[in-house]
């Protein structure tokens, strides 16, 4: 289904998803907040929690966007692999992609 593009680092997948996946977990966990709450800290309200989600999830909606944007005016055949991918990990792929387009646009550099 989808070309093959450039994946950023596997650290980037696991810190981020992890980190969104974990996120949500807390979020929607009346269970896992309270262990929160009662192992680590109660800093965090659940509507905090919930607000803190709801802009993750837009900002990768956001770059997902404009990863969608930049293919498009690229003319790239691989616009939807980039859309998904940059909604999935966000700016690790959308740094990836400006650099791809950006060597796509150069010309070759031969010595």
């Amino acid at each position: 289904m989808f070309q093959s593009i450039p994946r950023p680092h596997w650290g980037w997948w696991l810190t981020l998803d992890g980190g969104l996946l974990f996120l949500g977990v807390l979020t929607f966990s009346p269970t896992a907040y309270k262990w929160w709450s009662q192992t680590v800290t109660t800093l965090f309200s659940p509507t905090f929690l919930l607000w803190l989600f709801v802009a993750a999830v837009m900002a990768h909606v956001v770059e997902a966007v404009v990863a969608w944007r930049w293919c498009r005016e690229a003319n790239i055949s691989e616009t939807w692999a980039w859309t998904f991918q940059t909604f999935l990990l966000g700016f690790p792929s959308l740094g990836l992609l400006r650099r791809t387009l950006q060597e796509r646009n150069e010309p070759s550099k031969r010595n």
